[in-house]
């Protein structure tokens, strides 16, 4: 099978008035391996057969999907994602098994339109990729993967939960304010709303079935921590460097809100780890506390 690309212009143009967070394919390629290192954890639950249709929800860069099609060699599957470079490094590592379609994950119904896609796969997978959905889509884009699904088929995510990388998001938040910046535009729901958005998709808790929250810690050297948290999360905050030192820039023809209060510190005192103690004493200072909720769930 070939593998193919819907065009378009660019995220902007998909999205109409709704925010996509903006990506770049060979940036995030670069710094996926926080991820890779939970792959076999991952695929523990990934009851895959060699002809099954996949459908990879915001497949990223394509690393993990060439690592799925490797396991349905006589199956498909199909990699959507919302930005064009993505797409453009997920075919540079395709296999001959593998498709793509360009949009995000709210088009599910008009991308695969009801009835001729109406239980096409087999599974549907996302990793990493419903936390940048606001929670306001989360309903439709679970309805439309219960739809898109045969009968027996499962469902399994894995995305950031409740409590994830709260360093992170408190020091954003802080920096992001001074400037009358966006707070961050993550969604980190708990592991019981989870569970209420996919029963009410139609989706059954079987007995081998979970919606579950999983705390991991993941290690990032500064280049790393910046790709993830830098890229598509403030489009008001610019990361710099001088001396040694990250620096805030505000966005072009603003000035930064000058207000009372503690003086503002530098990106990196905010991001900083806290040192691990007891139990965590061997992860060192770059063990960043995840908190991932995952679902696995039949139809």
């Amino acid at each position: 099978m070939e593998t193919t690309s819907i065009e378009s212009t660019d995220a902007a143009t998909i999205a109409g008035s709704r925010w996509i967070p903006t990506w770049d394919g060979a940036a995030y390629a670069a710094n996926t391996g926080h991820h890779r290192e939970h792959d076999d954890w991952f695929l523990t639950a990934f009851p895959v057969r060699d002809t099954d249709r996949v459908l990879d929800l915001g497949c990223g860069s394509g690393d993990f999907s060439r690592v799925v099609a490797g396991l349905v060699p006589e199956g498909e599957v199909v990699g959507l994602d919302a930005q064009p470079s993505m797409l453009a490094a997920a075919e540079s590592v395709a296999g001959p098994n593998q498709s793509f379609v360009l949009g995000p994950v709210q088009d599910l119904d008009t991308l695969f339109p009801a009835p001729g896609a109406d239980g096409s796969f087999d599974a549907v997978t996302s990793r990493a990729v419903l936390h940048w959905v606001p929670a306001t889509d989360h309903p439709g884009v679970y309805a439309a993967a219960h739809r898109l699904l045969a009968p027996g088929g499962w469902l399994r995510v894995e995305c950031g939960g409740a409590g994830n990388v709260g360093a992170v998001v408190d020091g954003l938040d802080r920096i992001a304010a001074a400037y009358d910046g966006p707070a961050a535009p993550w969604t980190f729901l708990d592991a019981g709303r989870a569970l209420e958005l996919v029963e009410r998709a139609g989706f059954v808790l079987g007995a081998d079935g979970y919606v579950r929250t999983v705390a991991q810690r993941r290690r990032f050297d500064r280049d790393g921590l910046i790709g993830v948290v830098a890229e598509p999360g403030h489009r008001g905050l610019r990361l710099g460097h001088r001396r040694g030192r990250s620096r805030r820039v505000p966005r072009r023809g603003r000035r930064p809100r000058r207000r009372a209060g503690p003086p503002r510190r530098h990106l990196r005192s905010h991001l900083r780890p806290p040192r691990p103690a007891g139990a965590h004493a061997g992860v060192g200072r770059e063990g960043w506390r995840w908190c991932r909720w995952e679902v696995m769930i039949a139809r």
